[in-house]
């Protein structure tokens, strides 16, 4: 079954993906390597969670927030290739949770990222990946993650400038 199969049976509709609000460009592609930029959780483009896990907001939270940047993650995919089944593989995720010191669930939060990219991409959806728990992140999110996809980059649509 194709990632867009998976996608639809799995229930799951993507966002519309989230502009950036500062000067990058949320993804690019060189030699069929597609680097994803950090991911945040926008909901109809607002930040709707702020905080730090284990003060501000809890594990379940946490969980919640990371499920909503992987599905902006996959849009953005989507968005630039025309079709989720132009991932190839899944080559590395890396985690930021702004968190408390001593809070050590950190992989449970990208675990949800882990699993969806996983069930949607199949085998070719286990990825090398870094959690990590830091004291702040960008706008004050709990959670983001950045990723390295191998793409097929033939005949790739047609993008307006």
């Amino acid at each position: 079954m194709s990632p867009d199969q998976r996608l639809t049976q799995l229930g799951i509709e993507l966002p519309p993906p989230a502009n950036p609000g500062f000067d990058y460009v949320p993804l690019t592609i060189h030699h069929g390597t597609l680097y994803l930029s950090g991911q945040i959780a926008k909901v109809d483009g607002e930040i709707r969670t702020r905080g730090r896990v284990g003060e501000d907001i809890s594990l379940q939270q946490g969980k919640e927030v990371m499920r909503i940047c992987a599905l902006q993650g996959l849009a953005w995919l989507r968005d630039e290739l025309g079709s989720l089944n132009r991932v190839q593989r899944v080559l590395r995720m890396n985690y930021y949770i702004c968190c408390v010191e001593g809070f050590g669930q950190m992989s449970e939060i990208a675990d949800v990222s882990s699993g969806l990219f996983i069930d949607i991409f199949g085998d070719a959806g286990r990825h090398a990946r870094s959690v990590l728990g830091v004291i702040e992140l960008p706008r004050n999110v709990p959670c983001m993650f950045d990723a390295t996809f191998a793409v097929d980059t033939a005949t790739l649509p047609e993008r307006s400038s």
